[in-house]
């Protein structure tokens, strides 16, 4: 069919607020790259609550035709009478989204409509008129057969989805995987069809006021296509055809019965391919025109994009997150001691940093004091440039900080020094910082439970990155921020690499920690703070055993200053570290007492005691409520539910009294409640009957916390118990 003939193509793409930087990055592409922007129109389905945010769009790029489509909207038209969360929490997620893409392409006004998800980007020149085009020119739908996945396949989502899916519409189903190409073009009239006719009446009860099992809405549309109008469609077994038109040392990679293949399928298809192996899909992707590919590369490298770029009909890449990750390459920098107290203890260094860098598109820079081990590790890192020197005497800076720890060690304000001239020294190694989009600070003596590449993963996988932020990970936030793992963009890094020099022109006005000063650093220059869920041991000159591993994972959680926060991740935290670092900042100028007792008079008058233990910046607070003209400590019962809040709180000095920041966590909502002009009062009863209502409390929690692991271990048992009984006899 010639491109003339077709009126035009709606791209029809759910979105929302988290998605907003990558869903703009796809406009931005649509904008560079459609040769035909008059024959497209892209439609977003977005909750009302964000159309403020993406209408902005609509005026950033005025040659895309845009239009903004609610969910409410669709649930109305659904007949669905919850509230967008609501209908969320009900149905999940998968379903949720279904019903946002068959509400959005029952609005478009074209013939056809091309789903894509808001992470798509164009990478080169197309026309959508030819794209639509070359598809309904062949009208093929791509599949594999789901037996040979063997026993994963039957326990997993996929399965589940076609049989729900087939369920729905009365057709049979789960011989065939229908999630096999990204390239969801739909005929309008025929996705009418599905919705108004042939979705059951029982299907239709459950989602409107029960509990419908997941739907993918490709899948209800292929097995409708299937069902109904299969002459009309080719539908092809995606894994001959890649056995037909690649290499077979490729395609015998893609073994259907072992993983990714065995619970997913095509979308994983650039896992069997190295970068330099991209050029032999050029006969499957010229056979059937093939435009997109999803961007799920085994290991991060740039030349993927470069290398898909060459193929003739390739023009985008779907479900792109990872893309930032992989547009260059990441600087880590490496500093600090190879320390060991056994022999060869760097070679576990070296070792394990090679795991952790593995699948990661990087240059390593090294900076060191000079020591027997150079030559193991240049052999090893093989960094890009590398500087071992002695180490220079930090007496003279140490002795110019006015307001110190107390009990330190002798020696540690010129060791925290010598740390952050060692982290500057090794990121002025780096020539030229705006050749990589990222950079990363570790020490060697780190073993950490994830990969490099699992982190930036799960940084992408979560929604937008945040250009301003420094990403460090849940433990070891001591009285400030973590100073022993960073992730950044190459300018907010710019400013974490610095402090050594932020040090020397306010270490007369600093209260000095390592992780304060960090912190103050990078509040004091706008940087933000984002968490990493990193479980990692410091190991510092002990060898990467397993029991030691073990067994400082263990000890590190039982002291506050290097335990696991629990904390929101990937989100901006920014607030809730410049209120400790107030609070940890007014301890060591000790105008924050070690005990005080507080009250505020106002039309809601509140009284409280806190204490501060071992300057652990978060105070232990206990509320007092008056029974009989006397106050009595608060006893706080933890509750049954599964997520319980975990209370942070900070006092700081103002000129009015003090003020007490209250941030609550519970897995999902992070809170802040702050107090004002609290002044010191005598009213309360004695610190020691304070400190039993708190002991009290946290045993409760604790007693709680155990039994919760019982509950959620003995549901786990039940799950598997269900399956297996329901599982057929062969």
């Amino acid at each position: 069919m010639r491109p003339e003939v077709l009126s035009g193509l709606t791209i029809v793409t759910p979105s929302y607020e988290k998605h907003y930087q990558q869903f703009a990055r796809f406009v931005a592409s649509i904008d560079s790259f459609c040769l035909d922007k008059s024959f497209l129109t892209l439609l977003v389905v977005i909750e009302t609550v964000n159309r403020e945010l993406f209408s902005s769009l609509c005026t950033r790029h005025p040659s895309v035709r845009i239009r903004l489509v609610t969910t409410e909207a669709i649930l109305d038209s659904f007949e669905i009478p919850d509230s967008s969360p609501a209908f969320l929490n009900r149905v999940g997620k998968f379903t949720f989204q279904t019903m946002k893409k068959l509400g959005g392409l029952l609005r478009v006004q074209d013939e056809w409509a091309l789903v894509m998800d808001s992470e798509t980007l164009f990478h080169k020149p197309f026309s959508a008129a030819t794209l639509l085009a070359d598809y309904v020119g062949q009208r093929y739908v791509f599949f594999t057969e789901t037996d040979p996945r063997g026993a994963r396949w039957r326990d997993s989502l996929g399965h589940a989805v076609t049989r729900n899916c087939a369920e729905a519409i009365s057709a049979s189903g789960g011989d065939r995987w229908y999630m096999e190409y990204f390239h969801w073009f739909y005929e309008i009239d025929k996705v009418r069809e599905l919705v108004d006719h042939r979705l059951s009446a029982a299907c239709w009860r459950a989602i409107r006021q029960g509990t419908p099992g997941d739907l993918f809405e490709n899948i209800l549309f292929y097995l409708f296509l299937e069902k109904h109008h299969s002459a009309e469609y080719q539908f092809i077994d995606f894994h001959a055809l890649v056995q037909e038109t690649l290499p077979p040392e490729i395609s015998g990679r893609m073994v259907l019965s072992e993983l990714p293949f065995a619970l997913f399928g095509n979308e994983y298809l650039l896992n069997i391919l190295r970068p330099e192996e991209v050029q032999f899909l050029g006969a499957l992707f010229a056979k059937y025109r093939l435009p997109f590919v999803r961007l799920e590369p085994p290991f991060l490298d740039h030349r993927y994009i470069i290398e898909l770029k060459k193929l003739p009909s390739f023009v985008a890449t779907v479900s792109s997150h990872h893309f930032m990750w992989l547009k260059g390459r990441v600087a880590i920098c490496v500093s600090g001691q190879f320390r060991h107290s056994v022999h060869r203890t760097p070679e576990h260094h070296l070792r394990h940093l090679a795991g952790f860098l593995a699948g990661v598109d990087c240059d390593i820079y090294v900076h060191g004091w000079c020591n027997t081990s150079e030559a193991a590790i240049i052999h090893e890192l093989q960094p890009k440039a590398w500087l071992f020197e002695p180490r220079p005497c930090f007496a003279a800076i140490a002795g110019r900080i006015t307001v110190h720890e107390e009990k330190l060690k002798p020696g540690r304000d010129e060791g925290s020094l010598a740390m952050f001239y060692g982290m500057q020294r090794c990121f002025e190694l780096i020539e030229n910082t705006a050749d990589y989009d990222h950079i990363v600070r570790i020490r060697p003596d780190i073993c950490c439970n994830s990969s490099l590449k699992e982190l930036m993963f799960e940084i992408s996988d979560h929604g937008d990155f945040l250009p301003d932020a420094v990403y460090v990970p849940r433990g070891f936030q001591s009285k400030g921020l973590n100073d022993q793992f960073a992730l950044g963009g190459h300018e907010v890094m710019r400013t974490y690499f610095r402090t050594f020099d932020f040090i020397l022109e306010n270490i007369d006005k600093l209260a000095f920690n390592p992780e304060m000063v960090l912190l103050r650093n990078l509040l004091e220059n706008g940087a933000q703070i984002a968490l990493l869920d990193m479980p990692y041991a410091l190991m510092r000159d002990e060898p990467f055993r397993i029991d030691s591993v073990h067994h400082h994972l263990h000890d590190q959680e039982g002291i506050w200053w290097s335990r696991t926060d629990q904390l929101p991740v990937l989100v901006d935290v920014t607030a809730f570290f410049s209120d400790k670092l107030a609070a940890a900042e007014g301890i060591l100028r000790k105008v924050i007492p070690n005990s005080l007792v507080f009250e505020h008079s106002s039309s809601a008058p509140y009284v409280g005691q806190a204490w501060i233990e071992d300057y652990n910046p978060d105070a232990r607070v206990i509320d007092f409520k008056q029974i009989a003209g006397l106050h009595w400590p608060v006893f706080r019962a933890p509750g049954w539910s599964v997520k319980q809040a975990r209370t942070f709180n900070f006092l700081s000095k103002t000129p009015s009294g003090f003020h007490l920041a209250r941030w609550h966590y519970d897995g999902r909502r992070f809170r802040r409640e702050a107090i004002s002009g609290l002044l010191p009062s005598a009213r309360a009863p004695s610190r020691g009957l304070a400190r039993a209502a708190y002991i009290i409390t946290e045993v409760a929690k604790s007693v709680r916390a155990d039994m919760v692991r019982v509950l959620r271990r003995l549901k786990r048992v039940g799950s598997r118990y269900a399956r297996l009984v329901s599982r057929p006899v062969p």
